[in-house]
């Protein structure tokens, strides 16, 4: 900024925080600082003063105001830092904007870091924005390759644990079996060989019915992915592939559950 001086009558609000499970609070805690080459912070900002704020969950907004003067030097940016809890189910991160009294006096949207698949936009919460599992074969006691394909509203970290859930019927014993797996450009024609991403095995555990894949690189929101693995089917007569077959995440990065579609037919997964 060219040099600012919020007065304690004067406002500072935020709109556009859509989304957050924070519910609404009256004189929370928030920090106002400026990022001033003289702090001796290790942060590097300088505390400007005593600042709280009011939070609206519904509208997605927070009022901050201060009794103290906040002086933010030329060449200085004015650094709010706050807390809000992200929710259960993925968004993109909204329109966020600010106005503050006497100084932005219409509201200006903020711009958002675009790296590693928006992963640090504001209110950007992570999730599967599709899923599908296949199979290749409904026959008896055949080895049956199941297919999981899925794209993602932002980057999945290194160590995150993707769990495929509801894989009941297979005959195969738990154990870390062989996976492979392909990614593929959702804009473009680009197609890369997943193996250094997504590792090449996985845990299964047969009791559970659920697959484990460890992430041993980050993924990118740019591909979608695709894990080949292979389970054994049934000799018994019949079997109608499980309704609650799904996908979610935890450890480095969590997502809640998504229901995995399949089909048509006998590509249904675990029809036998």
């Amino acid at each position: 900024v060219h040099g600012m001086v919020v007065q304690p009558d004067m406002k500072i609000t935020i709109k556009g925080l859509t989304g957050s499970a924070t519910p609404d609070e009256l004189n929370g805690a928030v920090s106002c600082a400026s990022d001033s080459a003289l702090s001796d912070s290790p942060s590097g900002n300088q505390t400007l003063g005593s600042c709280v704020m009011d939070w609206n969950q519904a509208l997605g907004q927070l009022v901050v105001t201060s009794s103290d003067v906040l002086r933010v030097s030329s060449g200085d940016n004015f650094v709010l830092s706050f807390n809000l809890t992200n929710p259960v189910s993925t968004q993109e991160s909204p329109e966020i904007s600010i106005k503050i009294d006497k100084i932005l006096t219409s509201w200006t949207i903020l711009d958002k870091p675009e790296d590693r698949g928006r992963m640090h936009a504001p209110l950007q919460i992570a999730g599967y924005t599709s899923a599908f599992l296949n199979q290749s074969t409904p026959s008896q006691l055949a080895v049956n390759t199941l297919i999981v394909l899925f794209t993602l509203q932002t980057n999945l970290l290194e160590g995150t644990l993707v769990r495929i859930s509801g894989l009941q019927g297979p005959t195969t014993p738990s154990a870390d079996i062989d996976i492979s797996s392909v990614g593929k450009q959702l804009n473009g024609t680009d197609t890369i060989d997943a193996s250094s991403i997504m590792g090449i095995q996985a845990n299964w555990n047969s009791t559970a019915g659920v697959l484990t894949i460890t992430t041993v690189l980050e993924t990118s929101n740019e591909y979608s992915y695709t894990i080949f693995f292979d389970l054994s089917n049934p000799g018994y007569v019949g079997q109608d592939g499980p309704t609650d077959i799904s996908i979610r995440s935890d450890g480095a990065t969590a997502m809640s559950r998504t229901q995995c579609d399949g089909g048509p037919g006998i590509t249904e997964p675990l029809l036998v």
